[in-house]
């Protein structure tokens, strides 16, 4: 399949797959044998994002933290009691008639609601060491993801209270009800992690079987999209800047067949089975 590129000013170049998309900001590749250190991943990550953000007129400081992450930066969530904090206003008008909403990068992107709000939501910092090369990559990608947030947090006086609101919603199996999300929106797959937290969202990775250089073209074929997709789905979903660190964020996110819309509203009474409200 022919991979469609289309320019989208101030942002990069749009890549489609069929009706999946990702975002891609900037491309450098190193020489052979050439690689950055830390420090320096660490230094050309802040100054990409800055760039970004003047460029979108989005006036907000990202530290340079220092943190690159792994793939084992991710450790696997067991099946646990998920807690979402909602005001009683949305219990009584949505969720006790089994009205869920699920969000979008793009919903958190956008939102007014600066509780909510965040701008990096779906950006990430690739760096691929493939071939005894370094190729970094900048995008935004899981534009087919709807979100379902919660948090471990069971403290019923928490500042979680006090943020979201004074009613928690408790998921006693997460995997039971994401489930029974997933047949009522016809996703093709859902995955349950924690969010990782770190400002500049660097993710590194090994794969010698990459292609680096067609990855560097500005016509990238299948299989460097889907190679892309598959590995800044952890950090563009997965990691949030260190602000909202407190919230101790585990997330349920569902892959759809094509780009989402904003948000997405279950009107699902079933749902209420997986749920306890206090």
């Amino acid at each position: 399949m022919t991979i469609k590129r289309v320019f989208e000013q101030y942002r990069g170049f749009r890549y489609f797959n069929d009706k999946v998309s990702i975002l891609v900001k900037a491309i450098s590749l190193t020489k052979k044998d050439v690689s950055l250190t830390n420090k320096q991943l660490t230094s050309y990550g802040q100054a990409l994002l800055e760039f970004f953000n003047s460029m979108q007129g989005i006036d907000i400081r990202h530290e340079n933290d220092g943190i690159i992450l792994k793939p084992e930066s991710f450790p696997k969530v067991e099946d646990q009691t998920l807690f979402k904090y909602v005001p009683e206003s949305i219990v009584k008008t949505y969720i006790s008639k089994g009205i869920f909403q699920l969000g979008s990068i793009n919903f958190y992107r956008q939102t007014e609601n600066k509780k909510i709000q965040d701008k990096l939501e779906g950006y990430s910092n690739l760096v691929i060491n493939a071939d005894h090369r370094q190729l970094n990559i900048t995008l935004t990608s899981g534009f087919n993801f709807y979100i379902f947030c919660g948090t471990s947090c069971s403290n019923l006086d928490s500042q979680m209270n006090k943020k979201f609101g004074e009613k928690v919603i408790q998921i006693p199996n997460i995997i039971a009800f994401a489930k029974a999300v997933q047949k009522s929106i016809g996703a093709i797959r859902f995955y349950i992690n924690r969010v990782q937290y770190a400002d500049l969202k660097i993710y590194h990775i090994n794969d010698n079987s990459f292609d680096v250089e067609s990855a560097a073209s500005p016509d990238i074929n299948e299989k460097v999209f889907k190679s892309l997709y598959n590995y800044s789905f952890l950090p563009s979903l997965y990691v949030k800047p260190s602000g909202f660190s407190p919230e101790q964020e585990i997330r349920i996110v569902f892959e759809m067949p094509r780009d989402t819309k904003k948000i997405i509203r279950i009107s699902n009474k079933g749902l209420l089975d997986y749920i306890q409200i206090k």
